[in-house]
């Protein structure tokens, strides 16, 4: 079963949207992070938001949800701290960000990370404020390769383009198993596919942006 985490601004709209557009199928739990306001006018408005988002989860019949403010005027690591209290219990966890202070944001993003690091099942989804649009950024970093064969290939298919794997030995002067076990090495920086028996190289997105950073 899946808990959702969401982030909530001044407006209980991002949270009726998300859950209107998922569903709650498989849903254990919903929790809810926003951050109090520092002035009188922000925290009523904080407070009302978190009210009918209550309101909300009942109508809808979510029977297990937690509202939470987060402190934000602490060390990045007390954010984390205050986020890992309510979350480190699940295991399966979708976090849905779009409204709140950009710095809930950055932080659930960063715990989002540290889930996956730690094998929890996690799944990001990040909204533009108008729904337009949503995206599914990783959740890991890809590995710099240390290995010079490694780094060989990345080259040759930055130079070249989507390569078959017997070309890339042949340029490279290898055999393909050698070859084979350098790409297992590239995972995230290089995207194989099969083509009638062929298998096809070529860098990822994250591969050719940062081959532009060494």
């Amino acid at each position: 079963m899946v808990t959702l985490v969401i982030s909530l601004g001044f407006t209980v709209e991002y949270l009726v949207r998300v859950i209107s557009n998922r569903g709650l199928k498989d849903v254990d739990g919903v929790v809810v992070f926003s951050v109090y306001g520092k002035d009188e006018f922000s925290k009523k408005r904080s407070d009302e938001t978190l009210r009918y988002a209550e309101d909300y989860l009942n109508k809808v019949g979510v029977k297990n949800y937690i509202l939470k403010y987060v402190n934000v005027d602490v060390p990045f690591e007390e954010i984390l701290s205050q986020i890992n209290d309510v979350l480190h219990p699940y295991i399966e966890i979708e976090f849905h960000l779009i409204g709140g202070m950009r710095v809930l944001l950055l932080s659930l993003y960063y715990y989002a990370m540290l889930c996956n690091l730690v094998k929890k099942k996690v799944k990001m989804t990040l909204y533009t404020e108008d729904f337009a649009s949503s995206y599914e950024p990783p959740l890991n970093l890809p590995e710099i390769p240390e290995s010079r064969e490694a780094l060989e290939i990345v080259r040759l298919l930055n130079r070249e383009g989507e390569m078959k794997l017997s070309d890339i030995a042949k340029k490279l002067g290898k055999s393909e198993s050698t070859i084979s076990k350098q790409l297992d090495l590239l995972d995230g920086l290089i995207e194989c596919r099969k083509i009638q028996n062929k298998k096809m190289c070529k860098l990822s997105p994250m591969g050719k942006i940062l081959i532009t950073m060494w």
